[in-house]
Order: structure tokens, then sequence, then C-alpha cells
């Protein structure tokens, strides 16, 4: 991985806690003894002494010697560890936003994966999901987080039975988080997902069979039908959940990926319009009992 110079001066400002516009400072600040701790985890043996050069100086010089090497990463993931910002009066989420204008350019950004941010390869050739679950969340919302960055990563990696395994886990998360937010309680699921797609759609009152809808928008409603049928089949022929009947190949992974992906951010568009509008209402558990 190699971040541009700009990315490198955002960086410099996020590690060393110097202000990024006029007086505006986003990170808690480090001494230059601080500093060298922090660069020295990465494989550096430097010592805090009369003569040492300015920070930011400092802090510039050690990112341009680890820039292109696989140490990169972990710099840049360490710069916006949350635990450094525990009691202080700054926003990790503010950091990450700050660095992530700079290194889109660069064809990456930082993404919460866990209780951590990871530096995660922005996949032109892939959907993009919109924020899932604006409106409300539940536990399951991290794990949906990880299967779209997994999708990403074993393509990238070239698991591509991987890649389809969790896109259908991708799409299997949103469909039972949904039917929860709605119906009040976990259904069971015997891992039928073209069973689970149908409750769901109808909750969402987008079955094809309703007299009140467009011809087209009952072919587009149909066609997500036979999406859904052809990703479960698809994993099951393909995928590494099963023994293979045919390998996949990069562009099958990447069409149940993007299937997936479509699919889910249909239903968080559609889930969370059909909220405000009043056309669905929420059934959440009583959690104080």
């Amino acid at each position: 991985m190699e971040i541009s110079e700009n990315t490198i001066d955002s960086l410099e400002k996020i590690i060393c806690g110097n202000p990024v516009y006029r007086d505006k400072q986003l990170s808690p600040y480090r001494t230059g003894a601080a500093l060298v701790a922090f660069f020295n985890q990465f494989g550096f043996d430097d010592e805090y002494e009369s003569g040492f050069p300015a920070r930011w100086q400092y802090t510039k010089d050690k990112i341009r010697s680890l820039n292109s090497s696989n140490k990169i990463v972990s710099v840049i993931e360490a710069a916006v560890d949350p635990r450094h910002f525990l009691g202080k009066p700054y926003e990790v989420e503010k950091a990450v936003e700050y660095i992530n204008q700079f290194m889109k350019f660069d064809g990456f950004e930082l993404r919460m994966i866990g209780n951590f941010y990871k530096v995660c390869e922005i996949k032109k050739d892939l959907v993009e999901v919109s924020n899932p679950f604006t409106t409300i969340g539940l536990p399951n919302h991290q794990y949906l987080l990880e299967q779209i960055d997994k999708c990403d990563t074993k393509i990238s990696d070239n698991d591509y039975e991987g890649a389809i395994t969790n896109a259908r886990s991708m799409l299997e998360a949103v469909l039972l988080d949904l039917e929860e937010l709605i119906v009040g309680e976990r259904q069971k699921y015997d891992g039928n997902l073209n069973q689970l797609f149908t409750r769901v759609r109808n909750l969402l009152n987008l079955d094809p069979s309703r007299p009140d809808i467009t011809n087209s928008l009952r072919q587009l409603l149909s066609g997500l039908i036979s999406v859904v049928n052809g990703i479960s089949s698809l994993r099951n022929k393909m995928s590494d959940a099963h023994a293979r009947t045919y390998k996949a190949e990069k562009h099958h992974a990447q069409l149940a990926v993007n299937s997936s992906r479509t699919i889910v951010d249909f239903i968080f568009e559609t889930f969370e319009y059909q909220l405000k509008k009043g056309l669905i209402e929420l059934s959440m558990p009583d959690n104080d009992n």
C-alpha cells in the first residue's frame, strides 16, 4: 500500500495531535517522547534526546520511510486506535473522517471492523451499500459490516468461493435483522433463504402480486425473487460451504456479491422509507424485563 503526500499530511496531524484547521484539533496531543514510542512499535529503535527534530517533521519522516511497505497499514490503523481517544475530548470518528477524505483518493478508506478501524481497499467494481440501519440498530449490525468487508477482502485474495458464502451471509443478516425489528423477536430460520426473503418481502409490502403496483415494478420485484434464488443456488454449487459442483471464478464472485449488495441496499432504503411514511411499525422487544 502507498499513500499520497496529502494523506501523509493528514496522518501526521492525527498522530501528533496537531491542529488540522487553524486551532481545530481532532486527536490527543503526543509529545516527542510519545511519538518515538509510537513509531518504535513498528520496528524503529529511536530515542528521544536533545536535538530531536520538530514533532511534525519526525512524524512525516517516519511515515514516508514506511510508505509502500506492509507496515504503513498498521501505522494508519494505530493512529485511530479508539483506546487512544478514551477519556479525551476528541472523537475518533472525526479523526477517521478527516483521514478518509484524503485517503479515498489513494483508493483506500478506514472502516470500523469489530472494535477497531481497519484499512480497506475501495472496490470500484463492487456495489456500495448505504449506511445500514441508520434509523435504528441491532447488535447484529456489526456482523453485517464484517460480512461486507469480508466480501471485498476475499475477492482481493482470490477466495471466490468464500466471497460467495459471505455474500449470502450478508443477505441473511439483513433479512433476519429487519424481520426482528418489525416482528419484535427473532423468528425461526432453517437456512431456507428463499422463504426468509418471502417473509421479509411481505413485511415490507413488496409482494409483486399486489394489485396497486405497476407492471414494471412488479417485474422488478419478481426479478429480485429470482436473484435471491440464484444466490442461494450459486452458494450451494460454488461456495466453500458445500462440496463444490463448479469452480467459482472472479466474475461469479462479483456477480454474487454485487447482486447481494444491490438487494441489501434496496431493502435498507425500502425499510427506512416505509418507516418514515408510517407504512410499517417497529415492534422492538422490551429489554428491561
